[in-house]
């Protein structure tokens, strides 16, 4: 699992750096409290964990296919 976070740091990095910068872009021009800030971030680390995990047993199913 360490060599596939690796490999793929520089994309996760800004993926993540892409959501923060645009939820908080948003989040400043609409009126919403530091709840409903906090409830977005949440449902965006739960959806990207998620997102993480189905993307590790996908390539750990798929090598075990591969092998003859």
């Amino acid at each position: 699992m360490i060599n596939w976070l690796q490999r793929h740091a520089s994309t996760i990095v800004i993926i993540v750096a892409f959501y923060v910068s645009g939820f908080f872009a948003v989040a400043n021009l609409l009126p919403l409290s530091s709840r409903d800030i906090g409830l977005g971030l949440i449902a965006g680390a739960i959806g990207g964990l998620s997102t993480l995990i189905a993307k590790i047993v996908n390539e750990r199913r798929a090598g075990r296919s591969a092998l003859p």
